[in-house]
């Protein structure tokens, strides 16, 4: 009876054993595809912006989005990123924040130190939430101040150094970096800034269809022939019917004998030559030597009192011709984007008559001053 009920007990203990043992397995072989499953999804990167230009002494928030499957999520990152390359002194980290926001509960670490000839950034953050709370979706926003100084400089993320871990630490992503560097310049107060005030043709108030219009713009010391590279300057319009942008030319000295070349979106190229020109016609301003002044720091100019012609429209060519005609004939009465992009010259969100009667103003224009 004894040697019975020892038998039973011994099949027993053998049974929950085996049932351990099994019950073990599953659980390891789960975590283990789990594991497995989680760290071969991707996390993509991917800087919001490629491009940041900082003025003097100015804070610029640069973003970097880390975007993974909607089934999974995002608990801890170590992001590494170089800045300030060939012993440059452009900018400096200042701050790290999150959308959404105070996503991570702890800061473990920021380290900024200069590796060789580079800045080297490291930022340790992690989150003590749970699966529920936490997101597949995190925006990263870095915090730079540029100092006084001018020059150019990438910021690249090093993701072959970086960490990012989903709702289980030890599940680790595969990072898939898409735009991984941003591209920054710097001024200095010892630059040529030059603000300007513009009038385009035909734009006679505030515009109905854009507020803001591309000029590219070069200057051209004509007392040496140095000239800078071609750069291209926002400009924004005021209720006036002026349009007024800034641009830097760190490459350029002060000098008495400039001359500017302006060309807008839809519009002849210009050459001035005095700071404050005037025109008796619209349109008929013109100059041979370059007599205008700039001086290191901020320059004024007003190009106001004489007018940027139109009609040289998309893809710009220098000239006005059939190409520039036909294309405000043939779509008038049109109201599309990407043909009011392109043939809306007064800005007042239709292709119509009045596009096309300056456009044979312009061509008149420059027929009369060959």
């Amino acid at each position: 009876m004894k040697n019975k009920s020892l038998n039973k007990l011994s099949i027993l203990m053998v049974f929950f054993i085996l049932i351990s043992v099994v019950g073990g397995i599953y659980l390891l072989l789960n975590f283990f595809y789990r594991s497995k499953a989680e760290s071969q999804a991707k996390v993509k990167v991917d800087f919001l912006s490629n491009s940041v230009n900082f003025d003097v002494n100015q804070s610029q928030e640069i973003s970097l989005n880390l975007l993974t499957e909607p089934t999974h999520r995002i608990s801890g990152v170590e992001l590494v990123f170089t800045f300030d390359n060939d012993n440059l002194d452009l900018i400096d980290f200042e701050d790290v924040s999150t959308i959404p926001s105070n996503y991570f509960d702890d800061l473990i670490l920021v380290e900024t130190k200069r590796v060789n000839e580079t800045k080297k950034l490291k930022i340790v953050l992690f989150a003590k939430k749970n699966y529920q709370q936490l997101s597949n979706l995190i925006r990263i926003n870095l915090k730079f101040k540029s100092k006084n100084n001018s020059g150019t400089g990438k910021i690249i993320f090093l993701s072959s150094e970086s960490q990012i871990v989903g709702s289980n630490v030890y599940h680790y992503y595969d990072i898939e970096p898409e735009t991984n560097t941003v591209d920054y310049q710097t001024r200095s107060d010892r630059d040529i800034k030059i603000n300007f005030k513009l009038r385009f043709q035909g734009i006679v108030t505030l515009p109905r269809a854009k507020e803001t219009m591309n000029v590219s713009a070069k200057i051209v010391d004509e007392s040496t022939g140095r000239e800078s590279e071609s750069k291209r300057m926002v400009v924004n319009a005021d209720n006036q019917s002026y349009w007024r942008g800034t641009i830097y030319f760190p490459e350029m000295v002060p000098a008495s004998n400039y001359a500017f070349y302006l060309r807008g979106e839809k519009h002849l190229l210009k050459k001035i030559c005095h700071s404050s020109p005037v025109e008796s016609t619209p349109g008929t301003y013109s100059c041979n030597q370059g007599l205008i002044s700039l001086y290191q720091g901020e320059n004024n100019l007003d190009f106001s009192q004489i007018m940027l012609l139109a009609g040289d429209l998309p893809e710009q060519d220098g000239v006005i011709n059939s190409y520039d005609t036909s294309l405000i004939r043939n779509n008038l009465g049109k109201n599309n984007p990407d043909i009011l992009e392109k043939a809306d010259i007064n800005l007042d969100g239709i292709i119509n008559s009045q596009d096309y009667a300056l456009v044979i103003y312009s061509l008149s224009v420059v027929s009369q001053n060959r």
